[in-house]
């Protein structure tokens, strides 16, 4: 193990300076170091990506100013002289800094992959659509529900063919297709939820624009991919609610968080698990954290996550990075490290650190958020107006999520952001969704049917 030294110089009038002593007026005092702090307290890095340390010694005359520096497994982080550690391999080590009467700070550092995007077999032309929901049946991510309007510049006029959409398609994950998989047998809704439990699939909730009103739904479906059948079951039992989280863990789902209410402004912060061979539904401890829509959630085992969202709907200012743990086996909740702030983007300056929409799956135990909207000030290419805020801007960046650690580590950034998203045992998936014209503002837009891989 290679270690190095810094020496820092402390200079006082009328005395004079050793290692470990002052010495004034031919008496020695040594002024001990009491405890040293190190600027990270946990580090997440790609292969090759570097980061500097810096440190606070108390107190600040300490006479023990010498500092070493030391890496626990230099194949996988080495750290230099003045505290720039380098990734080098994947795994997980400790960075030390030693003061020389021995005070010390351990930083637990996690060496990953960056991942790779790739773009592969869009939807139908057809089928393209925004607004939409997926899903995993067997080998197939599914996708359903949408829109596929088309908007002049103002956002508002209809200016060619679409509609509200009720069809579901199917991705072979192992021809790398799609098909045409089944239709709805329910209303169409937007914000709706899905998860899947053996092999079949549990969709339900959302809302209905209905004479300039949002209906609230509690139906509650599932459709079984071996029969090509749908069959309600029982209504959800708490109020009829879109934009909220839901996702499957060891033969249960989980719903939550969302909007409802008059003018879908009544932000929600209930939760609640399905048990598909009961057809019941058990209200579960309150989420602890701010009442939210938007939110992303994804399990690991047992353990749920979830977290983001929009904590105000009227506002574009209140997107929220918080991130939350709650243990399915004793019913409670713990905050966990906040996700980190979205990363920078060509001409974009982003106005809060938090987002919503974001997209987020497990594989291999480590789970992955990324994309989403956050609020963001544009700078726009060759486009007639002045710099604008943007509420909702999409992000591109994508993180890793180990639980073990609680370090969240950045991948590569997408090539596209989509507005479905499923998962496979190796891979993430994500397409479709609403692009205007000229960027994300003005000039008019409409769907397209991108479809990007994303393997950790």
């Amino acid at each position: 193990m290679k270690t190095f030294n810094i020496l820092i110089a402390v200079v006082f009038l009328t005395l004079s300076c050793s290692k470990d002593e002052i010495t004034e007026n031919n008496v020695t005092t040594t002024i001990p170091t009491e405890s040293i702090v190190v600027n990270k307290t946990v580090l997440g890095l790609t292969i090759n990506q570097t980061e500097q340390l810096t440190f606070t010694i108390t107190p600040t005359n300490s006479t023990n100013s010498t500092v070493v520096w030391s890496s626990a497994d230099e194949t996988i982080a080495e750290v230099n002289s003045s505290g720039l550690v380098t990734a080098k391999a994947i795994g997980i080590t400790k960075i030390k800094a030693t003061t020389s009467n021995n005070k010390f700070v351990e930083i637990l550092v996690e060496v990953s992959s960056i991942g790779n995007w790739e773009e592969i077999t869009g939807l139908p032309y057809g089928a393209a659509r925004y607004g939409c929901i997926g899903f995993v049946l067997g080998n197939k991510g599914c996708i359903g529900f949408g829109s596929n309007y088309h908007y002049s510049s103002d956002f508002n006029v209809v200016t060619s063919s679409g509609g509200n959409l009720n069809d579901f398609w199917a991705y072979d994950f192992t021809t790398n297709s799609w098909s045409y998989l089944t239709t709805f047998p329910g209303v169409y809704r937007s914000g709706a939820i899905s998860f899947s439990i053996n092999n079949k699939a549990y969709i339900g909730l959302g809302s209905n624009y209905v004479n300039n009103g949002f209906d609230f739904l509690k139906d509650f479906w599932e459709y079984d991919l071996a029969t090509n059948v749908w069959t309600q079951l029982a209504d959800f039992p708490g109020n009829g609610r879109n934009s909220c989280v839901s996702f499957s863990s060891n033969d249960y789902g989980y719903v939550g968080l969302g909007a409802s209410g008059s003018s879908n402004q009544t932000l929600l912060n209930d939760f609640w698990r399905f048990n598909p061979a009961t057809n019941s539904w058990t209200q579960l401890p309150n989420f602890p954290g701010v009442a939210r829509a938007g939110a992303v959630g994804f399990a690991i085992g047992n353990e749920v996550y979830t977290g983001l969202g929009g904590s105000n709907q009227s506002s574009t200012n209140t997107l929220l990075s918080d991130f939350w743990h709650f243990d399915s086996l004793s019913l409670t909740w713990s905050q966990k490290a906040d996700m980190p702030p979205i990363a920078s983007r060509p001409n974009v300056t982003w106005t809060s650190s938090g987002r919503r929409a974001a997209k987020g799956f497990c594989i291999n135990s480590k789970g992955y958020v990324g994309l989403g909207y956050g609020n963001a000030e544009i700078i726009p290419i060759n486009y007639p107006y002045p710099s604008f805020t943007e509420p909702y801007q999409k992000a591109f960046d994508f993180w890793e999520y180990n639980p073990n650690t609680n370090i969240w580590l950045q991948k590569q950034n997408a090539t596209f952001s989509g507005d479905f998203a499923f998962n496979s045992s190796t891979s993430f998936y994500t397409g479709c969704g609403y692009y205007s014209y000229q960027g994300n503002h003005g000039g008019g837009g409409g769907v397209v049917n991108t479809f990007v891989k994303f393997t950790p």
